[in-house]
């Protein structure tokens, strides 16, 4: 377009000499057929004018839409970029050793590959990541309340607990509604007094459920995400964790994690498993029992993550209620029914229930993990 315009202003300054041309003889000799000729000329010129004035703002509207669309393209590449790098943060969140860490070593290289191979570690980062930095922070971030008692940091809706990072959402009215959104979803970090936790002070079996059932509205991952924070939790105060895998009757398996004898690969290795098979609860408890009996775990607590899409015999379930009194134990129930609401069979054996169709996920991970 600038090289036709070019191109037509040279045309068009031929013509203004031309014209300057014929005006000149017209005044040395006023006949009809220069006057005519001057005329005919001087509306070519006038044309031409026009035309030009036309490219140029042609011209000029087609610099501007450029510069838009380069405008978009630079937004969207930068927000493709945050949006890339926020997930890369996420995922060594939730798999790398040290939560939060602005700085990228060779073994955090190695876990991103690893963990950007799995479609399941990559949904279990997504809920488990925010988790561990909030329990980092927690654990960093203690501070003395009144007279003496020890605070932390959760997740609530309860603004005159809330961390003055999150206040300053408050400073701008284009951050305001971050502020009342975060709210709205009790996502906002805020200091918490240290009261008893629902689990023990020792350690910890996990029974997560890997039913094909599971697989729906993400609560395979779910089910991981509350699963590996558990372990993170307890790994971090020197305690160990069990996580026993079930699924159909013949399908049971168990991960034990030791502080200090096991890595991020291990964990990544054990979330990574999933059976994908039918329901069966009888096997997976009589293996946390035979994991306590066998004095591996000392003072063990039961956290039992299912959809709830199975029952127990009433002479086992007398069985397992006399193994948990002998061993001091209880077990804490995570039902993920969300959008069911159906009738389950965890009250018989479960202290505490928690169920997804009445507390969000990040509620009940609030509950479990970050008390």
């Amino acid at each position: 377009m600038a090289q036709v315009l070019e191109q037509q202003e040279q045309i068009f300054q031929k013509m203004l000499k031309t014209l300057d041309h014929k005006k000149t003889l017209y005044d040395q000799e006023s006949t009809d057929e220069r006057f005519r000729s001057l005329s005919n000329q001087m509306n070519r010129v006038l044309h031409k004018a026009k035309q030009l004035e036309d490219l140029h703002r042609i011209l000029n509207d087609s610099i501007s839409a450029v510069a838009h669309s380069r405008a978009q393209t630079v937004q969207r590449a930068a927000e493709a970029a945050g949006q890339h790098t926020q997930g890369l943060k996420t995922l060594l969140d939730a798999w790398g050793t040290e939560p939060g860490s602005e700085q990228f070593s060779e073994m955090d290289m190695e876990i991103l590959d690893k963990a950007q191979s799995s479609d399941l570690l990559v949904r279990i980062a997504r809920y488990l990541g925010p988790c561990r930095e909030l329990m980092h922070e927690q654990r960093n971030n203690g501070y003395t309340y009144r007279r003496g008692e020890k605070c932390g940091i959760t997740l609530g809706a309860q603004i005159q607990r809330a961390l003055s990072s999150e206040l300053a959402y408050l400073a701008h009215p284009v951050t305001a509604p971050l502020f009342l959104h975060k709210m709205s979803r009790r996502q906002i970090r805020q200091y918490q007094r240290r009261e008893r936790i629902s689990l023990g002070a020792g350690d910890v079996i996990v029974c997560v459920d890997e039913s094909g059932s599971t697989e729906s509205d993400d609560k395979d991952a779910w089910a991981k995400a509350i699963t590996y924070a558990l372990v993170d939790k307890v790994g971090g105060q020197g305690r160990c964790a069990s996580v026993i895998h079930f699924s159909s009757a013949s399908e049971v398996s168990e991960d034990l994690f030791i502080p200090g004898q096991y890595t991020p690969e291990d964990v990544m290795n054990s979330a990574r498993h999933f059976y994908c098979g039918g329901t069966d609860y009888e096997a997976p408890l009589r293996k946390a029992v035979s994991t306590m009996d066998s004095g591996v775990l000392s003072k063990a607590d039961i956290v039992f993550i299912t959809d709830g899409q199975c029952s127990i015999s009433s002479e086992f379930q007398d069985w397992l209620c006399s193994k948990l009194s002998e061993h001091h134990a209880s077990v804490t129930g995570v039902l993920l029914d969300s959008g069911n609401n159906f009738e389950f069979s965890l009250k018989g054996f479960c202290k505490t229930v928690y169920r997804t169709s009445e507390l969000a996920p990040s509620e009940i991970l609030s509950e479990l993990v970050l008390s």
